[in-house]
């Protein structure tokens, strides 16, 4: 009843201010101005949808910032929401932000270092004009959704806006000051056990909370994980990302379908085009490890044909497990790494373990089964001063923590970029003037059949939703 009277109350005022719009000359004219100056029709409607329009918005703002009233107090207390840090709008990032340097460049755009209100950030434009296919198209809003939906996560890179310019579209996110580890597997060839097995347990936890939210990653790989300025690991890159629903019992093995990925590590029931769920980051997270420790992953060759049949029925061997450097095989860590990867490479998906044997698995024990990780200091940083390029590895004789190392001072910001960054010179644009950069340098698209978006007489695609926060 009261939200009735409400919508009455609004309907008079609406009439009344109509009235009152004639601007009578005394007050008895006032009194008389309803019937004697009575609104038109057009200002009537007018002033009914503006005060409706009022009404909604108002009642869509308390239903959803309202808290639960308390005692003696009759109505709920309209607050904003609680958040652990203040929003900027996304039209402030447009205007504010400012390129200055250019991390790295692929096809789909490119990756910019920006300032903005004092802080450094990354900012991911992607060229429109890329976007050619609705599967491309729908991979950019993966991304865009997927990151806002894990937002928060410690081993997840973190997303700080989003918006559309003339072009491109816009991500803003935290800079990860360590780079790629696929620029740093590259340069050392391989990992020692102790630093493989913490990258494993920080991309754990960032899975483990992804399915939490039915988020199935699809594309573990080294180029999609990054460093932090503190060494932790960041998974980033969600455009292959999918948000399934369905049944927690299910999640593992049904809810996708598409043949997506890296080949080197697609799982089997992806390649066999059957239906699978989010077991398969378990086993691309497996040959990652083998990869970490060995150099290369499980049953590698540049044959596609050849690898997908390795990977389809080719045995596990221990020359895919266990490093042939003398030195790392008298370190334990290597059996138990070797033991965790046979348990994710496992054909059969309801074989591999669950998110819950994940976290009780006796080889993250060390981590408090994954809680632990954001309070303890990596034995990899990139972004310190004593970085070292080549392979090392730690001569231990039991299943303990690594030895406590000096703690060394962190590489400047412009010292970091250098290196695990193939960074341009430096640039001063406006996030406006980078879309139009990007998108120029897009190639261009093929011309759109008759009827297709694009095509003449027919709209082009539109990014609805993209905008954030």
């Amino acid at each position: 009843m009261k939200q009735s009277n409400s919508w009455l109350s609004g309907l008079w005022r609406a009439a009344d201010m109509a009235s009152r719009s004639a601007s009578p000359a005394s007050a008895d004219d006032e009194r008389h101005a309803v019937v004697s100056n009575p609104p038109s029709p057009t200002q009537l409607t007018g002033l009914v949808a503006a005060e409706a329009k009022s009404h909604r918005r108002q009642h869509s703002d308390q239903s959803r910032f309202a808290r639960p009233a308390k005692k003696n107090v009759r109505r709920a207390r309209v607050v904003e929401p609680e958040t652990d840090e203040e929003y900027t709008a996304s039209e402030d990032w447009r205007r504010d932000c400012r390129a200055v340097a250019v991390l790295g460049q692929g096809s789909f755009g490119r990756v910019h270092l920006v300032t903005f209100q004092g802080g450094k950030f990354a900012l991911k434009s992607v060229a429109v004009a890329s976007l050619t296919t609705p599967k491309k198209r729908e991979h950019a809003r993966s991304e865009r959704v997927a990151l806002a939906l894990l937002r928060g996560h410690p081993n997840i890179l973190r997303m700080h806006a989003a918006w559309t310019a003339p072009g491109a579209l816009h991500l803003a996110t935290e800079c990860a000051w360590g780079g790629e580890l696929f620029r740093h597997l590259q340069r050392r060839k391989r990992f020692a056990a102790a630093e493989t097995r913490f990258i494993i347990a920080e991309l754990a936890a960032a899975l483990v909370h992804a399915h939490k939210h039915k988020v199935a990653y699809r594309d573990v790989k080294p180029e999609n994980v990054l460093f932090g300025g503190t060494g932790h690991v960041l998974l980033a890159d969600f455009g292959l990302s999918k948000i399934v629903s369905i049944d927690d019992k299910d999640f593992p093995t049904k809810g996708c379908i598409s043949l997506c990925g890296t080949p080197e590590y697609m799982a089997p029931e992806v390649l066999d085009r059957a239906p699978y769920g989010g077991s398969v980051d378990w086993w691309a997270l497996g040959m990652l490890s083998a990869e970490l420790l060995t150099g290369l992953p499980p049953w590698y060759t540049e044959d596609r044909v050849e690898l997908f049949r390795r990977i389809r029925r080719a045995p596990l061997e221990p020359r895919h497990l266990v490093c042939r450097d003398p030195r790392a095989r008298r370190d334990p860590l290597q059996r138990d790494t070797a033991l965790l990867v046979e348990r994710l490479l496992r054909r059969d998906a309801t074989q591999r373990p669950s998110d819950a044997d994940i976290k009780n698995d006796r080889y993250f024990a060390f981590c408090g089964g994954l809680e632990d990780l954001p309070s303890m200091e990596p034995p990899f940083n990139p972004s310190s001063s004593d970085a070292d390029p080549g392979p090392a590895f730690h001569d231990r004789v039991s299943n303990e923590r690594a030895p406590s190392r000096r703690r060394c001072a962190p590489l400047s910001e412009v010292a970091a970029v250098a290196r695990n960054f193939e960074a341009s010179d430096s640039v001063s644009l406006t996030a406006d003037a980078v879309a139009l950069d990007v998108a120029a340098a897009a190639a261009p698209p093929p011309p759109p059949p008759d009827g297709a978006p694009g095509s003449p007489g027919v709209q082009s695609p539109q990014f609805p939703g993209w905008v954030y926060p």
